[in-house]
Parts: C-alpha cells; sequence; structure tokens
C-alpha cells in the first residue's frame, strides 16, 4: 500500500470517527463541555462540566408566552441560513475570551468570517455565504457541527 493510499484511508477513518463522536455528543441530554478523538492508540475522550453556574436563575412557569422555537423560525421562508462549511466544532471567536467574529444584531456580508470550525485540530474560517443581519446563532459555542447544517439565522437587508 502506498503511503498516499494509507494517509487517505487514516484520513477518512479519523473523519469518520470524529462524525461519530460529534453525532453522539450531539444526542446527549446534557452536552458535554469537551470532545477529544485520538487516533494514535485509538481514544475518545468527553467531558462534562461539573455543575451549573451558581446565579443562573431558571424560567418560571408564569412566564409570557414563549419565544418560537428554533425549529419554528428555521421554518420561516423569509429566513436566510449561513451553513456550516464543515463537521466539526462550532467556536464563535478566534480563542477563549476573545470578542466573537459576529453578534446577534450585526449586518453581515458575503465572504465575512462569522466564526471557527474546529476539525482534526484544523481551524477553518467559516464565512457568510451571503449578506444580512444576524437573528439567531442556532448553535452553541463549542458545539459540534455537520456539513451543511444552518448555524446563523439572517434577514435579508435592505438597500439604503
Amino acid at each position: 500500500m502506498t503511503d498516499d493510499k494509507a494517509s487517505g484511508e487514516l484520513n477518512e477513518l479519523l473523519d469518520q470517527a470524529f462524525r461519530n463522536t460529534a453525532k453522539l455528543a450531539a444526542d446527549l441530554e446534557t452536552p458535554p463541555q469537551a470532545v477529544q478523538v485520538r487516533a494514535g492508540d485509538v481514544s475518545v475522550e468527553v467531558n462534562w462540566a461539573t455543575a451549573q453556574a451558581a446565579g443562573t436563575v431558571e424560567p418560571g412557569p408564569t412566564a409570557a408566552a414563549p419565544p418560537p422555537t428554533k425549529q419554528e423560525r428555521a421554518d420561516d421562508p423569509d429566513m436566510r441560513y449561513l451553513t456550516a462549511p464543515a463537521v466539526g466544532m462550532f467556536y464563535l471567536a478566534p480563542e477563549p475570551g476573545a470578542e466573537p467574529f459576529v453578534n446577534v444584531g450585526d449586518t453581515v456580508t458575503a465572504g465575512q468570517q462569522v466564526a471557527i470550525i474546529e476539525a482534526m485540530k484544523l481551524m477553518i474560517p467559516f464565512e457568510a455565504e451571503c449578506s444580512g443581519r444576524v437573528v439567531e446563532v442556532l448553535k452553541g459555542n463549542g458545539e459540534p457541527v455537520e456539513f451543511g447544517e444552518k448555524v446563523f439565522s439572517c434577514t435579508e437587508v435592505e438597500a439604503a
């Protein structure tokens, strides 16, 4: 077997392991804080946060009508979506503690970087496919995403 063929098969196996691990993590009731997949001697490591942050307030039963769910907004025909360019972990900022690339309410232009997808230790720029105003971030920082998955919802910006 040639080195190129072996390398291609290893990359395919690693990609498959990463996708399966990301799917498993997404299906859990409480999402993990971090997931690591290693190739040498095969290893999968999952870490959960130890407890909910102190002072977190849960919404009470007397709250007004709840906002539409993400799925209801996802069905809105006037909404545009920015979709994940790769399978991996989704990050809103270039590094922990840094300002996010974009916030809800910001206007983005086609080609503008809006996030990062980490896949197999590679940081892949997530660029807007179209222009618009960010209405909602549909995935949480550090959550796994699938290729083509809707991550940002946007509305079209009217010309001035």
